[in-house]
């Protein structure tokens, strides 16, 4: 009986998170969605653009082991409040005063510490209070979350942008986290009387011991390299794909809606991979995933070598694919962390894990910069072979993990 009640708050507690994670993440791909714009305004190179895209994630990996890790200590919704509001800053701070490169980079450091704030602590934040049954299935729905609240992002930028500029997109992202914070208001507080007391600063040493653990955070890392650098570069290359493959002066108008379309399909690809990996072994799932991205990256960067239809349906696939994989890695994580070791084990998975969405839009940038030379068609297919680097180190850690095992 206690269970039936139960079943209706858990699932008011999981939308009204999914819903105030999305209104967080709006800024969260604004700099993505208007590379195109801000590129051409502030003079940017590929390199320079890939860095203010990959510093998002920079003052992610700076932030997150601290405020994870203080999830084993207090509440998780105290740090998901107060992360809300230094993401509506960075929003409204690059609105008001970024004009090139370095203030640039100044706030999307800021709203990658936002984001440190509110997405590992918000999982933590729905697993204190949703029972074990169904945790699985929640933990699938909210990481699927990322890529629903990253291609609303995208939307709400390039649209705000097209008809209002761009500041006033990054003005309505930082309206979007402060309805968040409201929102979370309504969260109930959580009391665990076995969190500690006393924060210390995290000792990483049992989960880097824990090699079960180890093996999925290194996967994630892995992961993220290939994701954020497909979602850092997608809206600059589609722009390109259009010019280049005759889309017609009205292409630019498809280039938001084509991109949310991969991101929500993706978001798709995640929830079924995470219920796929409830039937066959997690590894095969991944690998086959990971072999797949290897075979679908060179097809989806031919679009100065082939009909338009065709990198924009290999795109949508490579989206789904770097998706695919993303619940089950994270899920085997939490449930491979130790007794009282899941805040620090979620807290190495993140810096880990977004260790490799700095490099990944970095090292795109500077393919794109290094191949310049060699036509544009030419340095693409360059970038998109090095996005799915991270589908050959998955497999990598993948082989290894499995020749180790016996030991």
């Amino acid at each position: 009986m206690n269970a039936t009640k139960a079943a209706p708050r858990e699932i008011g507690l999981v939308l009204l998170l999914l819903a105030a994670s999305i209104l967080a993440m709006l800024n969260a791909s604004s700099f993505p969605a208007l590379m195109p714009v801000l590129r051409q305004e502030w003079g940017l190179s590929n390199t320079e653009a890939g860095w203010i895209s990959g510093i998002f994630y920079g003052g992610y990996i700076c932030a997150v082991p601290f405020c994870v890790s203080l999830t084993d200590h207090v509440d998780a919704r105290r740090i998901y409040l107060s992360a809300l509001l230094l993401t509506a800053a960075a929003a409204l701070g690059f609105a008001l005063l970024a004009d090139g490169l370095w203030s640039a980079l100044a706030f999307r450091a800021l709203a990658g510490a936002g984001l440190a704030g509110t997405y590992m602590p918000g999982l933590r934040l729905l697993t204190d209070r949703t029972g074990p049954h169904r945790q699985a299935r929640w933990i699938a729905l909210y990481t699927a979350s990322y890529g629903l609240g990253t291609s609303v992002s995208y939307v709400a930028t390039i649209e705000i942008a097209a008809y209002a500029g761009w500041r006033h997109a990054l003005v309505t992202a930082a309206a979007g986290a402060v309805v968040g914070f409201a929102m979370v208001l309504l969260v109930p507080r959580h009391h665990d009387p076995e969190r500690a007391a006393r924060f210390r600063l995290p000792d990483m040493r049992p989960v880097l011991r824990n090699r079960p653990a180890m093996k999925y955070i290194l996967l994630y890392g892995a992961h993220n390299w290939e994701l954020f650098a497909f979602q850092s570069w997608i809206v600059s290359y589609l722009t390109w794909c259009g010019a280049a493959g005759g889309g017609g002066p009205g292409w630019h108008a498809w280039v938001s809606w084509l991109t949310a379309g991969f991101l929500l399909a993706s978001m798709g690809a995640s929830i079924l991979g995470a219920e796929v990996a409830t039937r066959i072994d997690r590894g095969r799932l991944i690998a086959l995933v990971m072999v797949a991205g290897l075979v679908v990256a060179p097809l989806a960067g031919l679009g100065g070598f082939a009909p338009l239809w065709l990198p924009v349906l290999a795109c949508l696939a490579f989206s789904m694919l770097t998706m695919g994989d993303s619940a089950a890695i994270t899920t085997g994580a939490i449930f491979a962390a130790r007794d009282g070791q899941r805040g620090v084990t979620l807290a190495v998975h993140s810096v880990v894990g977004f260790g490799g969405g700095l490099v990944g839009p970095l090292a795109v940038g500077g393919v794109l910069d290094l191949t310049a030379g060699w036509g544009e068609g030419v340095s693409w297919l360059a970038a998109f072979l090095t996005m799915a680097f991270g589908s050959m180190a998955g497999l990598a850690i993948l082989a290894r993990w499995k020749m180790a095992a016996p030991n």
